[in-house]
C-alpha cells in the first residue's frame, strides 16, 4: 500500500492487492465502490504518523 498525506484533511491511500485482501474490514466492504473502502485501523495509523511527523511534513 502506499499513502500520500497532502493535509491534515486529505490522505490518500492506494491498494495493492495482497493489501487489500490481507484486510478484514475491506473484504466487508466488496459492495461499495473501491475508492470508498477504507480501513479505520490503517486511518488511524496513518494519522499518528501524521501527528509524530513520520508522513507528510504538515504543519
Amino acid at each position: 500500500m502506499t499513502v500520500e498525506k497532502s493535509s491534515w484533511h486529505q490522505t490518500s491511500v492506494q491498494w495493492s492487492t495482497a493489501s487489500a485482501t490481507a484486510c478484514p474490514a475491506l473484504s466487508e466492504q466488496d459492495d461499495m465502490h473501491p475508492a470508498l473502502r477504507m480501513c479505520v485501523d490503517v486511518h488511524a495509523s496513518i494519522k499518528a504518523a501524521a501527528v509524530e511527523g513520520l508522513i507528510g511534513g504538515l504543519d
